[in-house]
C-alpha cells in the first residue's frame, strides 16, 4: 500500500508556513534577542524625528551649493523603515523610507565605531 500523500507543497511547515518563510522568522527573532541583550530597545515607547527624509535631503542640497559637495551639515534624526542594507567592507549604504520619500545613508565603521556591531542584527 502507498502511504498517504500530503495535502502541503512541498517545503511547507505545518499548514500555512513554508519552510523559508519559518527560518526567517527564527533568523528575526535571533536578531531581536541580540539586539536586546546589547541592551537595545528594539521598540522604544518614544522616538522624536527632527527631519524627514525629503527634508534632510532638502538641507544637504542647500549646504552643498553654498559651501560645495561635500559640505557638512547638522545631524538629523528620520524615523523611517529600513527597505536595504549592503555592506561594502569598511561602510554600508541603508536605504530608508519614511512618509515623506526616502533615502540612501552611508554608514561608515570609523564614524560608527561599536555601534557598527549593530548593523547586522538591523532588519
Amino acid at each position: 500500500m502507498n502511504a498517504p500523500q500530503s495535502q502541503e507543497p512541498p517545503g511547507w511547515i505545518g499548514q500555512d508556513q513554508p519552510a523559508s518563510e519559518a527560518r526567517l522568522i527564527q533568523a528575526r527573532l535571533e536578531k531581536l534577542e541580540r539586539l536586546r541583550s546589547k541592551g537595545v530597545d528594539p521598540y522604544p515607547a518614544r522616538f522624536k524625528p527632527t527631519a524627514t527624509s525629503t527634508s534632510a535631503k532638502s538641507r544637504l542640497e542647500e549646504a552643498e551649493r553654498s559651501a560645495g559637495e561635500g559640505a557638512r551639515v547638522e545631524s538629523v534624526r528620520v524615523a523611517g523603515r529600513m527597505m536595504a542594507r549592503r555592506g561594502m567592507g569598511k561602510a554600508a549604504f541603508v536605504d530608508l523610507k519614511d512618509s515623506a520619500g526616502g533615502l540612501q545613508v552611508h554608514l561608515r565603521t570609523d564614524v560608527l565605531g561599536a555601534e557598527d556591531a549593530l548593523l547586522d542584527d538591523l532588519d
